[in-house]
């Protein structure tokens, strides 16, 4: 019998990302709230020690759905640090999400289109162009950089633009087989875990 990743390399990608999707929230929803913390601590851990985190000046990061891996300190952290951090605002007018520059997390963000905090209307502009370091959510992850989102594409048209390293970040249990993609899934620099900074994972790049 073939394994996972023939088998979902077998067929239509957009059908094999709908079963992928399923089998992922399957193991997030099995994950108790002990061992989520327990990740996402070790997770900021060892991207706060990470090299390249230390020396990057400019970074996208995310608020944290709540089947993400949390990684909401790393905000104040690098605040505290001197870094100029962005999150993602949703754009009405083009349907699409850009980076704003946030320096309070308790009075810059707002209720955004999907009820996740985004930077408000007074945030400004922050270059995708000049990110050097962006952190990115996801279902699914391979060890080559494929990531598999929610289907909306916001992130794969928001990275088309981006620069710097892009990193995926998630739980173990996100990282795996190989994800089905289109031609506009972009590819990242790095997959991120738990397991992957211990050495008991892998990671792209």
């Amino acid at each position: 019998m073939p394994d996972q990743s023939q088998w979902a390399n077998a067929r239509e990608p957009a059908a094999a990302k709908v079963e992928r999707r399923q089998e992922v929230r399957s193991r997030l929803a099995a994950l108790s709230a002990s061992e989520r913390l327990v990740q996402s601590r070790a997770l900021l851990a060892g991207i706060l020690g990470n090299v390249e985190w230390r020396a990057a000046g400019r970074v996208l990061l995310f608020v944290p759905l709540p089947d993400e891996i949390d990684l909401w300190p790393l905000i104040p952290a690098a605040l505290a640090e001197g870094k100029r951090v962005g999150l993602p605002a949703f754009d009405p007018g083009t349907g699409t999400y850009v980076v704003k520059e946030v320096k309070s997390p308790e009075h810059d963000l707002v209720p955004g289109r999907f009820r996740i905090p985004e930077p408000g209307p007074l945030c400004r502009l922050m270059p995708v162009e000049q990110l050097d370091v962006a952190l990115v959510p996801g279902l699914a992850f391979d060890a080559a950089g494929g990531r598999l989102g929610r289907g909306r594409g916001f992130y794969d048209r928001l990275l088309a633009r981006a620069g710097g390293r892009w990193w995926g970040v998630g739980f173990d249990e996100q990282l795996g087989p190989p994800v089905p993609r289109e031609p506009w899934d972009v590819q990242l620099h790095r997959i991120l875990t738990p397991a992957s900074l211990t050495g008991s994972g892998v990671a792209a790049g």
